[in-house]
């Protein structure tokens, strides 16, 4: 409903899951705020954590002390609508960015949810490199994806709606190469 507004904050634990810790640090964005975050860890062993906002772009913030403290969250430089993006670590040690692209300032929602595209990174998540589409079909949209990585492929689950606002669910499988 109107006047909701959400903020981040991330609950860690140091022992295994035996007990939880509020981070220091509560993640903030204008309009409805900081939502749906995913988190990363870097190649020197932080934290980059991913932000859906209603600002036109995903937010990113950092953390170099195992999640205890955030930065203030930035502009990753894609434009996004509000939609969510995933984040995941591919066996290379890349990062790979799964996200709607662009926005429309004057539509609802910042845009339609299509297409569902991928980037990788080789400097933990400071630039990207545009890998292709992952669905093209402009007349569907897409989103909360998931995925996990393994030695030689990648499997992503997400949902497609139709035109007629037909949900279902899609998974597919990509060879490593793919993401290159």
């Amino acid at each position: 409903s109107g006047g909701e507004h959400f903020v981040v904050q991330v609950l860690y634990s140091d022992d295994g899951g035996d007990s939880w810790f509020e981070s220091r640090s509560i993640l903030d964005a204008p309009k409805r705020g900081a939502m749906e975050p995913g988190i990363v860890e870097t190649s020197d062993g932080g934290l980059l954590m991913i932000i859906r906002t209603q600002v036109g772009e995903i937010l990113v913030s950092r953390s170099e002390d195992a999640g205890i403290n955030w930065s203030v969250p930035e502009p990753l430089g894609i434009p996004s609508p509000e939609a969510p993006a995933t984040i995941g670590k591919l066996p290379d040690g890349r990062l790979a960015l799964v996200y709607i692209p662009g926005y429309d300032e004057k539509t609802d929602h910042g845009g339609r949810r299509t297409p569902l595209r991928v980037a990788t990174s080789t400097d933990d998540g400071r630039t990207w490199h545009d890998v292709g589409d992952l669905e093209s079909d402009l007349t569907k949209t897409y989103g909360y994806v998931s995925w996990l990585a393994e030695e030689y492929s990648v499997y992503v689950t997400y949902y497609v709606c139709d035109e007629q606002g037909r949900y279902s669910l899609k998974f597919r499988r990509l060879d490593i190469p793919w993401f290159s």
